[in-house]
């Protein structure tokens, strides 16, 4: 299974219109298990190039959380 079959789906589901986050409740629950966090980069060094999230039909912000979590899980591997 190819590492980016998740997001291939998304895409796909997106541009099908079937794409959505569930009912409010699950939105809300969504919300209580997660956390905020703040990333601080330098402005002449932004992370990714420029219109690689829009590229892949998502937004910055998505891209840069899928981004993590797949370094996050490849440290996981490794150690």
């Amino acid at each position: 299974m190819s590492t980016w079959a998740p997001l291939e789906n998304l895409i796909a589901a997106m541009k099908s219109g079937t794409a959505h986050r569930g009912g409010p409740r699950r939105v809300l629950q969504e919300r209580r298990e997660s956390r905020n966090i703040t990333i601080r980069n330098a402005a002449s060094r932004p992370p990714g190039r420029p219109g690689m999230a829009e590229k892949k039909g998502l937004p910055y912000q998505t891209y840069m959380k899928m981004l993590l979590h797949q370094a996050l899980e490849k440290e996981r591997r490794a150690s």
